[in-house]
């Protein structure tokens, strides 16, 4: 009876895993608590080329691999999201986020069936991460290695020695929370694999480092605790540490899949201490939560419990029906022959033997098919003997059971080696052999008293009834708090009523108050009116000298544009009755500069903008009309580098000149020869409140010996006298050409770039 119960949560704890790899994979998410809706929003704002983000698709896609339901749809959402992420990581060079997508792809391999290349890409994780020192990665690689392995065999070997091998990763962590939940789930393991005195060791750690660090969902470890201690045959611990991990479960408002688990445990150890009546009703419970959830494999365990303690009972109508109704999700698997076995006794004891020997030949299938299960040997050989009892082959049970083959099966498991010896009692006892029935009887009594004894059962009731007092402690305070609420509520209506009668006489004297202050409003309504309608007048007055103040900057610009072009055109004519190249030289100088202003006016009067110009917009005119003077298109290239920026008339016209100046000397002096040549023209912002203008040409550059400050040229005074006048700094260097820098502050709020 105690293998069947002990098989049971063979498959229990691999549907469990999973959650508690996730939790591996991820803790801050689950400490966090993060929904889909929270990750999806936070992703919308994150920078799309950050660290943060990578953790986030990492996140969603870890919850769309543990969303309930077990859709192919989500699973492919999982893998397209990790593929995201993996893509951003590597681009970000990002190694704990690439070891973590690594992590996310395996997981979701196995969960898909393929355990193959999810073997593959773990280990690819596990050698990523030793490259970059990632010791929780480490460890957690290898705890999903171990899921991809079942319980059975080999296979359990392996998934105990994977798990053993991230524990020292974890241990070099700060995560210790990590470290706590993989070593309950090495005690799970090390259950599955009858080793309680391991079992119960790194249990108790883990139970230790959940106390130290304050984690209050302790009912998983205390669940195990209980259930190794049953297995242990310490059924006063096994008791207390079960209605330990139901009252914590209870506390935290669980009603879980680990609920059900508890819940079904618990009617294990009730039934194993003989009390069927509290098992059947712990066993109930867990068997409503899991159809509830549709969890079939679940269901189909505590069905199976649930049969085997009808059948104790003498229930065995109820145990038909639940026999029938047992649908295991995997029948290939060893779960089966737990329903095998629980068939063959229940049709033994109905006396439908041929029935039961069906259910016989099935079992032993599963013996071939699984030689090394134990588990399916003791429940084998125990029914195997009582069907051979029952069909009075006594001489068949001398022969091929009473032997140290099938001892030595059975002796792991008390409740098995008490049926062996009991019916080898009964059958030497058919047989005659009275000596030897004497002595298999007396082992039988040994084992059936070491299960129970008065002073075990004494325990067992005083831990019920405290676990009992509890909750009724816990119902009496309830009642307690909610005739309290009651009160409270009543007080609360009768100062309510007092408070609708009292607002109702304040409400009719507000009303009163309201009229007042109507008729006063609609008083000064009236004047308000009037005062308004005096103000709108004056808005538009004013409005109408604004447009015509418009117009008149506009107009004035027209109009000294149109001055400047006048002189300049004078200017041209004076130029035909001059015969000296100094003097003609001046004119188309001037004309130049006066072109330079031209643009500016020209620009303003045309805009809607009458306060700034587009300097980028003036340096390419002003470059343009330069070009088309001197005819320099094949010879000198212009390569700019400016960014918008408006500058008021002040600082424009004065920034014109400098650019005239600068430009204008370039391409007369700085390439003789008609040597071809580039001139390097940038006005970008500098720091806050300043700007930077660059006129760099790689031309012959400024004579040897030539010192701007002591120079007698135009052009040079002409430059340093507008810089003074924008108030900036004038530097000049001849390296390799010539260079011009003029920073400047800017004295308008109109000033606007891109870059700022």
């Amino acid at each position: 009876m105690k293998s069947l119960k002990f098989s049971s949560y063979a498959l229990k704890s691999c549907l469990v895993l999973v959650f508690i790899l996730v939790h591996m994979t991820n803790v801050h998410a689950l400490l966090s608590g993060k929904e889909p809706d929270g990750i999806l929003a936070k992703l919308k704002t994150e920078n799309k080329n950050s660290k943060t983000r990578a953790d986030l698709l990492i996140d969603l896609g870890t919850y769309y691999l543990m969303k309930p339901g077990e859709l192919e749809a989500d699973l492919k959402t999982a893998l397209h999201v990790q593929q995201q992420a993996m893509a951003l990581c590597k681009k970000l060079y990002y190694p704990k986020g690439i070891a973590r997508s690594l992590l996310l792809e395996g997981q979701v391999l196995c969960e898909k069936g393929d355990h193959e290349k999810s073997l593959i890409i773990l280990q690819k994780a596990i050698d990523y991460s030793i490259e970059y020192n990632l010791n929780e990665q480490i460890g957690t690689a290898y705890r999903l290695m171990s899921i991809n392995f079942s319980n059975d065999g080999e296979d359990l070997d392996k998934k105990i020695s994977y798990v053993r091998k991230a524990i020292p990763y974890f241990e070099k962590g700060t995560e210790k929370l990590v470290l706590a939940k993989a070593l309950e789930n090495l005690g799970d393991l090390y259950m599955v694999k009858d080793d309680n005195a391991n079992s119960l060791h790194v249990l108790k750690q883990a139970l230790s480092i959940y106390n130290a660090i304050g984690f209050k969902e302790t009912q998983g470890v205390y669940n195990i605790l209980g259930y190794v201690s049953f297995n242990n045959k310490d059924n006063i611990n096994a008791l207390k540490y079960l209605l330990t991990a139901l009252r914590v479960a209870e506390s935290l408002g669980d009603t879980s899949q680990q609920l059900s688990t508890i819940c079904n445990r618990l009617g294990v150890v009730y039934d194993g201490i003989g009390k069927p009546k509290e098992s059947i009703k712990a066993l109930e419970k867990a068997l409503a939560i899991s159809e509830a959830a549709k969890d079939s494999a679940s269901v189909a365990i505590i069905k199976l419990n649930l049969l085997m303690i009808y059948r104790k009972d003498k229930r065995y109508n109820e145990a038909k029906k639940m026999l029938k109704s047992i649908d295991i999700p995997h029948p290939n698997t060893t779960y089966r022959s737990i329903v095998l076995f629980g068939g063959a006794i229940l049709n033994l004891e109905l006396k439908k033997y041929s029935l039961a020997g069906t259910y016989l030949d099935s079992l032993k299938k599963f013996t071939t098919r699984f030689p090394d299960d134990h588990h399916i040997w003791q429940k084998y050989y125990t029914a195997l003997m009582i069907y051979n009892f029952e069909t009075g082959n006594y001489q068949v049970i001398k022969r091929d059971l009473m032997n140290n083959k099938v001892l030595k099966k059975l002796s792991a498991n008390v409740s098995y080696l008490g049926q062996y010896e009991l019916y080898s009692s009964k059958t030497d006892s058919a047989l005659g052999d009275n000596a030897s029935a004497l002595r298999h009887y007396k082992n039988y009594s040994k084992l059936r008293d070491s299960l129970t004894t008065a002073d075990n059962s004494k325990q067992l009731s005083e831990l019920q009834l405290q676990f009992e007092t509890e909750r009724k402690d816990k119902n009496i305070a309830f009642l307690t708090q909610k005739s309290q609420l009651q009160q409270t509520r009543i007080r609360s209506q009768e100062i309510a009523r007092n408070a609708i009668i009292t607002g109702l006489i304040v409400l009719l004297i507000f009303f009163a108050l309201l009229f007042n202050r109507y008729r006063l409003k609609q008083r000064a309504n009236k004047k308000l009116e009037i005062k308004q309608a005096e103000i709108n007048e004056q808005n538009n007055l004013l409005q109408k000298l604004l447009t015509e103040k418009e117009w008149l900057l506009k107009e004035i610009h027209h109009r000294a544009k149109n001055n400047l072009q006048v002189i300049i055109s004078l200017l041209n004519t004076q130029s035909a009755f001059l015969d000296n190249e100094d003097a003609l030289m001046a004119i188309q100088n001037s004309q130049r500069r006066m072109h330079a202003m031209s643009l500016i006016h020209q620009k303003l009067y045309q805009s809607d903008n009458l306060a700034s110009i587009d300097m980028v917009w003036y340096i390419k005119e002003l470059i343009s009309f330069l070009k088309d003077s001197f005819g320099s298109d094949n010879k000198i290239k212009f390569i700019l580098d400016t960014e918008s920026i408006m500058l008021d008339v002040a600082q424009a016209v004065p920034l014109g000149l400098i650019l005239n100046e600068a430009i204008t000397n370039a391409i007369k002096y700085a390439f003789p020869d008609y040597r071809q040549g580039e001139i390097f023209i940038s006005l970008k912002p500098r720091q806050e409140t300043h700007f930077l203008l660059s006129i760099i040409d790689n031309g012959i550059g400024l004579p040897m010996g030539f010192d701007p400050e002591k120079s007698n040229s135009i052009g040079m005074n002409m430059m340093q006298g507008l810089s003074e006048q924008l108030d900036g700094d004038f530097k000049v260097k001849s390296e390799n050409g010539l260079a011009l820098y003029i920073t400047f502050s800017h004295n308008s709020s109109l000033v606007s770039s891109a870059a700022l």
